[in-house]
């Protein structure tokens, strides 16, 4: 992927950064519970973990 400037974006990076940011607009927006954001914190944090 190539960025604005003409620079290739570590899009491995960018994605998980992006996805992590609307997970907790959407967690304070809608007020989630403790519960709902733990598990969905570590659903998400599992999937960023790399699998080898």
């Amino acid at each position: 992927m190539i960025g604005r400037c003409g620079r290739q974006v570590d899009a491995v990076g960018v994605v998980p950064l992006a996805l992590l940011a609307a997970t907790c607009m959407a967690a304070e927006r809608n007020q989630w519970g403790d519960e709902l954001r733990a598990r969905t914190l570590a659903v998400l944090f599992d999937g960023m973990r790399p699998h080898h």
